[in-house]
């Protein structure tokens, strides 16, 4: 008898090893391998979610650097300045006001200094340590990054009738799109590119995936990408033991379930076992799905995205950009909006934004864009649609924030209209709308203060 358990206990112990080295060559390891590559693919995607926003915080930067260079009414004193009609004092005093109200109206903006022949005419910040150097710059504009305080600055020449009248300086804060892109954890950073390399250049192994390149140094997975312009790289660094540790839990657990499972029942076991990878794998693209929402809508008013109308716009281009076709394009400004921050707070400033966006797309048709351009600045492209027709919809527009739900002061906007008749003029033809809206807010400014 006790040899036929001594027997019983072998065959037992042998069948279970056998049954463990199937469950883990059949089961176990290629769920594992599934699993590592959704979990990569899950971070992948939240990578380009935050190389998407930061690309964008840069491009909104140069804007307002190029739209604060280009105020017409500040060139015009440069010009006085430099033909000797005015002194420097002269210069100093007429541009300061109107400087720092433009610059004040710049989103993230820390400072900004504007220099005409070496000498600083115009500035806008309270200091708080900050420094903003007085380089010599060249005929674009230029990006240099403060690793330190984590800040941005833009050289941005000022130009009239191509003829360099000076430049600015401007200081802007990137910890406020940091801290979004890191909400959930802090592995988005921005670094010299050279120090970027350093995995590389050791040796570590490359990951490809989805068209990107990852790498593997043992520890960590890394994400690094050079923003196009810039010796600067666009970093992103997680530990492999936190990034697996949610696969290695739950492959662990499963293979014992997997174990006892294969010695009941193995079609059963393979069963829950594709359900659960499958599982993990919608996860992932409902991941995915939900990063590339938050990059095509502004979260807040609903409207398109500027990274959205980036790519509309570029598709259009390739598919239409020689077809004939009546297109208006519309850049829209809150009036003193500001002032409401100010004075009602900026709950009720976020309401009014919503507000406005809302009357934007009930007004258009469900082809046209409506697009949250930056701040309190709206797009819209009207297609099919002539001037005329563009004119009478910003009528409307403009009489339907009288009398706005929800919101008890009153709202106004100012707003410039372009026509074209090809998607290729549509880049310089939103650059003329916007140079149209800023005009017809200075007339504003100028009746409100009269």
């Amino acid at each position: 008898m006790n040899w036929i358990l001594k027997r019983f206990r072998v065959v037992i112990s042998i069948s279970l090893v056998f049954s463990i080295i199937i469950a883990y060559l059949i089961i176990y390891q290629p769920m594992y391998n599934e699993l590592k590559t959704a979990e990569l693919t899950a971070f992948l995607a939240e990578v380009r979610y935050g190389e998407r926003m930061v690309n964008e915080f840069l491009n909104d930067c140069m804007n307002s650097a190029t739209v604060l260079s280009d105020r017409a009414e500040l060139k015009e004193y440069i010009v006085d300045y430099l033909s000797g009609r005015i002194d420097s004092g002269g210069l100093k005093s007429k541009t300061q006001p109107l400087y720092a109200n433009g610059a004040e109206s710049l989103r993230d903006i820390k400072g900004a200094i504007r220099f005409v022949n070496g000498i600083q005419v115009s500035s806008f910040g309270s200091g708080d340590g900050l420094t903003l150097s007085n380089p010599e710059v060249s005929d674009t504009l230029n990006m240099v990054f403060d690793f330190e305080n984590y800040d941005l600055i833009i050289h941005s020449p000022i130009f009239l009738g191509g003829k360099k009248l000076g430049y600015d300086v401007l200081r802007f804060d990137m910890k406020r799109i940091f801290d979004v892109i890191n909400a959930d954890r802090d592995i988005f950073i921005l670094s010299a590119a050279e120090n970027s390399d350093l995995a590389a250049k050791n040796g570590a192994s490359v990951i490809e995936l989805n068209g990107r390149r990852l790498l593997d140094d043992g520890r960590n997975i890394i994400y690094s990408q050079r923003i196009d312009g810039t010796d600067v790289s666009f970093t992103a660094k997680v530990s492999k033991a936190v990034l697996h540790e949610p696969v290695i839990s739950i492959s662990v657990n499963n293979l014992i379930t997997a174990v006892i499972w294969y010695i009941i029942l193995l079609v059963l076991t393979n069963w829950i076992i594709i359900r659960f990878v499958r599982f993990k794998l919608n996860q992932t693209e409902k991941s995915k799905e939900l990063y590339r929402e938050y990059a095509y809508r502004d979260t807040l008013t609903g409207a398109f995205s500027r990274l959205y109308f980036d790519l509309w716009s570029k598709s259009r281009i390739e598919k239409y950009g020689f077809i004939n076709e009546d297109i208006c394009v519309v850049m829209i400004d809150i009036n003193r909006y500001k002032f409401i921050n100010d004075t009602y707070g900026h709950a009720a400033g976020d309401r009014a934004l919503a507000r406005v966006s809302k009357i934007l797309q009930m007004s258009v048709k469900e082809e046209d864009l409506v697009v949250r351009y930056g701040g309190d600045e709206f797009l819209l492209v009207l297609l099919n649609c002539k001037y005329d027709e563009a004119c009478k919809i910003l009528s409307k527009i403009s009489g339907s924030m009288q009398n706005i739900e929800d919101i008890n002061f009153g709202i106004s906007i100012s707003y410039g209209i372009e026509h074209i008749s090809s998607y290729n003029d549509l880049k310089s033809a939103v650059q003329r709308a916007d140079k149209k809206m800023y005009e017809s807010k200075n007339a504003y400014n100028a009746l409100l203060n009269y």
